[in-house]
C-alpha cells in the first residue's frame, strides 16, 4: 500500500491535490448496471451532479463503442467491452492523472490490441504521458514530455 500526491497550484497560490483516477487490474463495474449508469456512477463519485454526469458520460461511451450497449447490463458484456467501459469510466471527467494497473489483463489478443490502441490514441491527447512501467517504492516518477 502506498500513496501518490500530485500537487497543483490554485489561482490563489495554494496547493491542492490534482484529481486522479485509477483503472484497476480487475474491473469495478456493477454488473447489474449498464455502461451509462456505470460511467455516471464514476462521475457522481467525483461530485458531478446527475444531469452533468449523463452529458459527460455519453460521448465517452460513443468514443469507446459502447453507446449501443449503454442500457444493457454489464454482466452481459464481453471481456473487451468490460475493459473499454472500465477505461471510459476512469477517463470521464478528464482527471489530470490516470493510473492504469495492467489494463489488458485477461483479454484475448484482439481485445488487448484494441485496448492498447485506445490508450495510444489517448496518449496523443495528453500534455504529458508517463508510460514507464514501475513498481513503486518511494520513487519520484516524472511524466515524459
Amino acid at each position: 500500500m502506498g500513496s501518490v500526491r500530485v500537487p497543483r497550484r490554485t489561482a490563489a497560490g495554494t496547493v491542492r491535490a490534482a484529481p486522479a483516477a485509477l483503472m484497476p487490474q480487475r474491473d469495478l463495474l456493477l454488473p447489474w448496471l449498464g455502461a451509462l449508469d456505470n460511467a455516471c456512477l464514476a462521475l457522481r463519485a467525483r461530485g458531478v451532479d446527475r444531469d452533468d454526469a449523463r452529458r459527460q458520460a455519453e460521448p465517452w461511451l460513443e468514443r469507446f463503442g459502447l453507446a449501443d450497449a449503454a442500457d444493457r447490463r454489464a454482466s452481459t458484456y464481453s471481456g473487451g467491452m468490460r475493459r473499454r467501459l472500465d477505461l471510459a469510466a476512469t477517463l470521464v471527467g478528464r482527471p489530470r492523472v490516470v493510473f492504469l494497473d495492467e489494463p489488458s489483463t485477461g483479454l484475448d489478443p484482439r481485445s488487448r490490441a484494441e485496448l492498447w490502441e485506445m490508450v495510444r490514441e489517448l496518449r496523443g491527447e495528453a500534455p504529458r504521458f508517463c508510460s514507464r512501467p514501475s513498481i513503486w517504492r518511494r520513487p519520484i516518477i516524472l511524466p515524459s514530455r
